[in-house]
């Protein structure tokens, strides 16, 4: 009986202990065998900008400038005489970007390859209207845009920065060329709020601008008539407009600068005299002479000549004037303010 007993109690007991072990391994969680996913990144739809081309040439670093004050304070001189004897300019005139060329198709600006070097359409520059180009150098465009704001951008059309407005638009008509001279310093002729024109000099490194010489209306009204340059226009067979007859200005240093014009003496007289078909026919007859020649053989004659130079130093007001001829001037570079 007690056997008995005793077989039952170790049955039950192994009963209990298999019951538990069941239990125990269900409270336990299965192991998981999907992967872990990343968190997601939103996507970026930022547009990326295009790569900016290289400028094709190396741009020289630049080198601090001098203060106006110090620039000023002593005469600077921009013609460099030469191993030849004649003389250089330390000007930028023109464009100045080695082997390349802007090209203005309006309204757009574009920088080219020179036809010389195997013309090449690089890339547009900017996409303005009305636009004038006046002179580029390695760094900088400086151009007019309708016909009276002077500003200067860089070779992308950015940076863009205005240099001076001429309200009476006459910026616009003078300009034959801007003059930089010693890569610091411009020139150029514009209107004045007299309803004339002056000379203007702006100092680039601080943007200090000088007004250099200046016309009242009346003095410079007269620089406008009609100046013929061929037989047909002589003898009213083609018609000639009356227009400003001054040329552009060039500095000779940063104090002294140079202008010139048509004389209006001399072609009033020229077209009076060539009224009478007598003497249109005894100096411009043979038209195997070339018209310039005939206009220096008719200098003389009528006791001036057709071209006037002007000299003018800000720094100590001397103002000179000298007719000049076709056969009385000289295509070289001549000092003629300081002969005596």
């Amino acid at each position: 009986m007690k056997k008995a007993k005793m077989l039952l109690l170790i049955v039950c007991l192994l009963v209990v202990f298999i019951t538990a072990c069941q239990q125990n391994v269900s409270l336990q969680e299965p192991p998981t065998t999907e992967p872990t996913q990343a968190p997601t990144q939103p996507d970026d739809t930022t547009p990326t900008e295009p790569t900016r081309p290289e400028i094709p040439w190396e741009v020289p670093e630049t080198e601090p400038a001098p203060s106006y004050e110090e620039y000023f304070s002593k005469t600077i001189c921009y013609a460099v005489r030469t191993d030849y004897g004649d003389y250089d300019f330390d000007y930028t005139v023109g464009g100045n970007a080695p082997k390349h060329e802007l090209t203005y198709e309006a309204p757009h600006l574009y920088l080219d390859l020179h036809e010389l070097y195997g013309h090449e359409r690089l890339w547009e520059v900017a996409e303005i209207p009305d636009l004038q180009i006046m002179v580029y150098d390695e760094r900088w465009i400086y151009a007019i845009e309708g016909g009276t704001d002077l500003f200067r951008m860089d070779y992308f059309g950015e940076n863009r920065q205005l240099l001076f407005r001429d309200e009476t638009g006459l910026i616009g008509q003078l300009q034959r060329g801007i003059t930089i001279a010693d890569e610091k310093v411009m020139f150029f002729m514009a209107g004045n709020s007299e309803g004339g024109a002056s000379i203007y000099r702006l100092y680039l490194p601080e943007m200090k601008l000088d007004v250099i010489y200046h016309y009242d209306k009346e003095t410079w009204e007269a620089f406008y008539f009609t100046a013929p340059h061929s037989r047909e226009e002589l003898l009213g067979q083609t018609e000639v407009e009356v227009s400003c007859q001054i040329d552009g200005v060039r500095p000779y240093s940063n104090h002294e600068v140079l202008w010139s014009s048509a004389n209006r003496e001399f072609y009033e007289l020229l077209v009076e005299k060539a009224a009478d078909p007598q003497w249109y026919e005894a100096h411009f007859g043979n038209p195997e002479m070339e018209y310039s020649v005939c206009i220096g053989n008719v200098e003389g004659k009528l006791g001036c000549l057709h071209h006037v130079e002007y000299y003018y130093n800000a720094q100590t007001g001397t103002h000179l004037t000298r007719e000049t001829g076709v056969f009385t001037g000289s295509s070289a570079f001549e000092v003629w303010w300081e002969e005596p």
